[in-house]
Order: structure tokens, then sequence, then C-alpha cells
């Protein structure tokens, strides 16, 4: 059950957070706020690992049925902050939508079945082009799949039992706590999809650092990882509502993810047979050609995005937000659609 009720109520929770964030904002502030969004999800994961490790440590692990083991009370107590929130939200939070006046009003979401908001979107261009994005993007954020599968069995088989994966591993959320408000805070007045293209880049290029194999490369494979994540990752979720019609927001970002979800079946197979033809033993002597060949990949997207840019971009430029959204967005804080 808990493989199948929590993903589904994950695929809610993402687009309904992302949705609230553009309805209290306003252009003045959207973008810092969707990079404090991005920074808390990052703390919690920072906070979750050491706290999961002093539960094991503090409570005995039990086979018996009868006693709360550790996993149990970690399942459990997420199970009471998940619920703590539901509480706050179904007590504080309202319907409503900041006006660029600085004004809050009422809000009323769009209402239709699920076949009609499917055919109203997808006969939208906007919808089009933001796809193109998305698809384009696969490859950059299965990185971190390998990352979660690949990178760790490659510093073992090449660096021995005792590689610090884990510390390596521990500057990315670092690095995106440190950077994330600096970066969203002062590249808010330029186009969401200039910092997505540059972030994805560095992010793409980042693999072939690992070509280099040894500790001091997979650092800065890291770091380069997580600067480009600093960049791309928070400005993609803003781009998101902004692309979208008001009231679809979280059906664009439902949508949206469904290419990546996709490809995600497949990145554990590949990683595993890339594994077995280029790394199978240890030492690790052709790791390199395993990253390559992913890096190769991996910078499809970022080239595809720049032969595809006027088109993701918008193309024509429209004279209303409801029109052309990205257009109006940059026009109110003073910078044009290039």
């Amino acid at each position: 059950m808990l493989f199948t009720v929590l993903p589904f109520g994950k695929s809610m929770g993402i687009p309904v957070m992302m949705t609230g964030i553009r309805r209290y904002t306003d252009s003045s502030n959207r973008t810092p706020a969707f990079g404090l969004f991005y920074l808390v999800m990052n703390v919690a994961a920072l906070i979750a690992g050491p706290a999961v490790d002093a539960l094991r440590d503090f409570i005995p692990v039990h086979t018996d049925a009868s006693h709360f083991s550790a996993y149990r009370i970690v399942i459990l107590s997420g199970s009471a902050t998940t619920f703590l929130g539901l509480l706050i939200v179904t007590l504080f939070v309202r319907e409503v939508e900041a006006t660029k006046e600085g004004h809050v009003t009422e809000f009323q979401p769009k209402s239709g079945s699920p076949l009609q908001i499917v055919r109203e979107i997808i006969s939208e261009d906007r919808f089009w082009r933001f796809l193109t994005l998305v698809t384009l993007l696969i490859g950059v954020k299965l990185v971190f799949r390998h990352v979660d599968a690949t990178f760790p069995k490659w510093m073992i088989r090449s660096f021995g039992e005792d590689a610090p994966y884990g510390s390596v591993y521990a500057i990315n959320p670092f690095i995106i706590i440190t950077l994330v408000p600096f970066i969203t805070t002062y590249t808010k007045r330029i186009n969401p999809l200039i910092i997505i293209t540059i972030g994805a880049w560095i992010t793409a290029l980042s693999l072939f650092v690992l070509m280099w194999q040894s500790i001091y490369a997979s650092v800065i494979f890291i770091v380069m990882l997580s600067i480009g994540e600093a960049l791309w990752s928070p400005r993609l979720y803003e781009y998101t509502t902004i692309i979208s019609p008001k009231g679809r927001e979280g059906t664009y970002a439902s949508l949206s993810s469904a290419p990546y979800f996709m490809a995600k079946l497949g990145v554990g197979y590949v990683g595993g047979y890339l594994l077995e033809q280029f790394c199978s033993a240890s030492p690790c002597s052709q790791g390199w050609v395993m990253w390559l060949v992913i890096g190769l990949v991996t910078i499809l997207g970022p080239i595809g995005i720049l032969v595809f840019y006027s088109y993701i971009n918008g193309g024509v430029q429209h004279d209303s937000e409801e029109n052309d959204p990205l257009l109006a967005h940059n026009e109110k804080v003073g910078t044009k659609v290039v």
C-alpha cells in the first residue's frame, strides 16, 4: 500500500502546491517564492537522511510485528506531519488570488469534466510549446536518477567499498540551499527560459567531468550538477505556472510530467546495462565510456532547446497575458522575450 497510495498522493500534491504559489504571488515576488519552495524541499531532503539514521540508531530494529521498529516510526512520523499539514491547509488556505496591485481577491476555479479539460488544453499552441520544452529536459532530469542508482555503484567499483559517495552527494543539497535564494532573487528579471537553458547546459556538461575517473572529478561533477540544478529547476516550476492558463496550472503540471515518468521507467535498465558493459568489475577501467554515453544522450536536450528556442519561447509575440503569459510576465518585470 505504501508504494501505491504514496505516489498517488504525491502526484496530486506537487501540482496543487505549484498552483497555490502562483495564486498567492504576483510577478514581483513569484520567482523568489518558487525558489523558497524548492529550497524547503531540499532542506527537508537534507534533514531526512540524518533523522532516519538517528531513529535507526536510537530504536532497535525488530522483526516481530508486535514491536514498533525504527522503520515503522519513520513512516508514522511522516504520516503525522502530513496530517498536520492537511489540518493547516483545511483551516487556513483559501481559494484566492493575488493581483499585481497587491490586492487579494476571491478566485473561482474553472470547471469541466476531465475529457473537456484535456481537449481544451491539447488544442492550445502554448501547451505544445511547453511539452516540447519538458520533453527536451527529460535527459537532464534523468541525470539525477543516474546519481541515485548508477553513480554509487560506479564509485564503489572504481574506488573501493569505502568510496565516500554519500559525502560527495551531500554537496548537492548544501549548494542548492546556499545558491537558490540568491539565484532566484537576482535572476527574477530574466526570462525564465534563458535561465532554464543555461542551467540545463551546465547539468548536462557536468557528466563529461566523470570521464576523468577520480574522487576530485566526482566532487566537481556534483558541484556543476548542483549549480545547474539551482538555475533550471526552480525556474521550471515557475515557468510551468506562467505558461499555463489561469485555472489550468495543475493540469499543465500533471501532463508535463508524463514524458519524464515514462522515460524514468527505463533509466534503471539503461544504467544497469552500461555498468555491466563498461564497469562490471573492480577496478572500473572503462567507466569513462559509460559517462561519455550518458553525457552524449543528455546533452541532446540542451541542444534541442537551442534549436527550438524561438518556437518554445512563443515565436510570434502576442498582446495579452491570456494569449502569451510568458511575454506578459517579462513585460511586467521589465525584460524582453529573447
